[in-house]
């Protein structure tokens, strides 16, 4: 129930912003870069740093001068592993844990300064997470897990304007994941990619 009315929420503001942003300037971004998880519940003591890769779209509407409001689209996709001896034979056995986050957030973006080609900006966003779960040993799937986390991600990055139309960024997020248990986990990521002004 509270997965509806939270995607309902976004919706209702995506069409907000569209109907009254339509004549402004829109800037499309795509970046992709790593991504590890800080101390999920599904990465137990013993296994590797659970990290991997991140791959997010977003579109932003001007609202103010250093304003800009829009949605986020995200793929983010963690990895660990254990490979622990079991006695009395010593034999080698290796444990795989795989978590698969779809994104889908609101959020905007305060640039510190506009007047430059470099332009420093925070940021904050929030919706839902959708995850999926993996966990095997030597690759043969023990059990698999579909749920959904509420997330807010504070993040803060630069951008430079290689053109008018076109620039470069650099970005890092802390997003903070809740259950309906209550249960957080934390994804930390820094990525990088380009951002397109749209007339």
């Amino acid at each position: 129930m509270k997965t509806k009315i939270v995607l309902q929420a976004i919706t209702i503001f995506l069409l907000a912003q569209i109907s009254h942003q339509i004549a402004a300037q829109a800037r499309l971004s795509v970046s992709g870069g790593y991504i590890t998880d800080q101390r999920d519940f599904y990465n137990p003591a013993g296994f590797t740093t659970a990290d991997g890769c991140t791959i997010d779209a977003n579109i932003r509407f001007n609202s103010k001068k250093k304003f800009q409001w829009g949605a986020s689209f995200g793929y983010h996709s963690v990895f660990a592993t254990e490979e622990t001896k079991i006695l009395p034979t010593y034999t080698t056995t290796r444990f795989e844990s795989e978590s698969n986050y779809k994104s889908l957030m609101i959020g905007f973006d305060y640039f510190l300064s506009k007047r430059t080609t470099l332009k420093p900006y925070v940021g904050l966003d929030a919706g839902i997470y959708f995850l999926s779960f993996r966990n095997s040993v030597y690759s043969s799937d023990r059990s698999f897990l579909l749920t959904t986390r509420y997330a807010v991600t504070p993040n803060a990055g630069v951008m430079y304007d290689f053109t008018p139309k076109m620039s470069v960024l650099l970005n890092g997020k802390l997003s903070s994941l809740t259950n309906n248990n209550g249960h957080t986990n934390f994804l930390l990521g820094i990525s990088a990619g380009l951002s397109f002004k749209m007339d």
